[in-house]
């Protein structure tokens, strides 16, 4: 399944639908940006085993159809080549960094 797929559980566009609501309410403007980084495969493995590291990393080098083929190994989990990056982008920008727990 795709993006283009309703059913799909990850919609990027309910972030757009999030960020607008916090907007109308005047909460936007009162939030902290947290600074992004990539994080580390180190990072990673504090919360992640090896094999799933490995994993998903992997993944930016696979074609759209062997992304799906291992997206349908997941209950909830979009990918495709260029999944990596901002999954390595919103794990390096948790506050506190990924060690943080």
């Amino acid at each position: 399944r795709s993006l283009d797929d309703d059913e799909h559980p990850e919609q990027p566009l309910r972030i757009v639908r999030i960020f607008g609501e916090l907007a109308r309410e005047g909460l936007v403007e009162r939030c902290v940006r947290v600074p992004c980084r990539t994080a580390t495969r180190e990072e990673l493995l504090l919360k992640h085993t090896s094999k799933h590291v490995d994993a998903m990393l992997a993944v930016e080098a696979l074609s759209e159809e062997e992304a799906q083929e291992e997206q349908a190994k997941y209950r909830s989990v979009y990918l495709n080549p260029l999944s990596t990056q901002p999954a390595l982008l919103s794990a390096g920008g948790v506050p506190g960094g990924p060690a943080r727990g």
